[in-house]
């Protein structure tokens, strides 16, 4: 495919948006459960299935993107620039997230304190501190559990997103005569572990070693680059304009089917090896239709939509944030004893109009300063909006 002057999917911004909102959702009844107030966290399927599916969403489009544009970067000057690929993703992310990561740990437990999750704030704070700042907050999440830090605990699999772009462009620089190959090995190489990890545990379970194989078991599970890689195929799919495969993944039953499974999987608990696998591939086909297909029903570009997505990164960084500070002024004012349905219908409509305003502003006013300074380091350029003239 030849590479145009600006590379525009259109439709990604409301993706972005969706996998943002879902998360919100899922973390109102997650809130009110360290809350120790009534909830049904854990409880309800749909709710737990939300935010852990929007996740996923974001994992697989990541990859995705990525790779379409690793691709294209390669096709127009042979190699990828990795010193230019690191500084444009810490412009994108470091600033939004080391702000947050500095204000929760160290200015939210000042002014907010919520019971069952504030108390927890001080066990292992160095520790944690330390571990969030190396850019491995999910680790810190499987350490120290419901220890939680108030507000950023949901910058663990930003963590992972990190992680998977401090290796990814020398993979792909380095694979890229053989792209297809290297990604098929490298989905079939993350499940075979996993599998070997899980039989270990299996077999080895009385052994005194065993909490450190099933801690690696844990956090290997949680690094989802297995989803990355699965969004990846379907950039070179597209990128290499495949057409028996695009027009299968086109075709009506396929394009149905992936939108069904979506939304069935939100239904009931699915949780056995290779799901993740088959989560992204349903989640790559539904992004390559909404994206590239003209003939598919589901339009996600609309103007509004738009703008949401490019706050995305901000809505899921700030979210939490804005739930303490809502939950803890009605909890306040005795609102979740006096009127637990007003107090509910609050909870899931102020946090998320707060959200959306914080996140408005700093996108404004902070995050399009570095966004603005990345444009300097783009060898291929992006869009989220078709008369945009770059990346946002």
């Amino acid at each position: 495919m030849a590479v145009t002057d600006k590379i525009y999917f259109p439709g990604l911004n409301g993706i972005r948006f969706i996998a943002a909102f879902s998360v919100i959702i899922h973390h109102v009844e997650q809130t009110k459960y360290f809350a120790n107030l009534p909830n049904v966290w854990g409880k309800n399927v749909f709710i737990d299935s939300l935010g852990h599916r929007g996740v996923s969403l974001f994992f697989t489009l990541s990859g995705f993107l990525i790779t379409y544009l690793l691709l294209a970067e390669i096709e127009k000057t042979g190699t990828v620039n990795v010193v230019k690929f690191y500084i444009r993703r810490t412009l994108r992310i470091w600033p939004l997230y080391y702000f947050v990561v500095l204000f929760t740990f160290f200015v939210l437990p000042f002014f907010i304190t919520l019971p069952g999750i504030s108390g927890e704030h001080y066990t292992g704070f160095y520790v944690k501190l330390f571990l969030y700042l190396v850019l491995l907050p999910n680790i810190a999440r499987q350490m120290f559990g419901n220890s939680l830090v108030l507000g950023s605990n949901q910058a663990w699999s930003v963590g992972i997103e990190e992680q998977f772009y401090a290796f990814w462009p020398w993979l792909i620089r380095w694979f890229r005569n053989h792209i297809l190959k290297f990604l098929v090995a490298f989905i079939v190489l993350k499940t075979f572990v996993s599998v070997v990890l899980i039989w270990t545990i299996q077999h080895f379970s009385d052994a005194s070693w065993i909490r450190y194989v099933d801690f690696a078991n844990t956090a290997w599970r949680f690094l989802q680059i297995e989803q990355m890689a699965v969004g990846a195929v379907g950039a070179y799919f597209l990128f290499k304009g495949m057409r028996h495969v695009m027009k299968l993944v086109y075709h009506p039953i396929v394009m149905w089917g992936a939108f069904l499974a979506i939304v069935g999987s939100l239904m009931v608990h699915v949780s056995f090896l290779g799901f993740s696998i088959l989560e992204a591939i349903a989640y790559t086909i539904a992004i390559l239709n909404i994206s590239t297909n003209p003939l598919c029903p589901v339009k996600l570009n609309a103007s509004w939509l738009q703008k949401m997505g490019d706050i995305s990164y901000g809505i899921y960084m700030y979210h939490t944030i804005c739930l303490a500070i809502v939950i803890r002024l009605l909890m306040g004012v005795n609102m979740h004893n006096t009127s637990w349905v007003g107090f509910n219908v609050l909870m899931y409509t102020v946090p998320g109009v707060l959200t959306l305003l914080v996140s408005w502003l700093s996108y404004r006013y902070f995050e399009l300063w570095f966004i603005n300074l990345k444009k300097r380091f783009m060898v291929v350029k992006s869009a989220t909006l078709k008369n945009e003239e770059f990346d946002r």
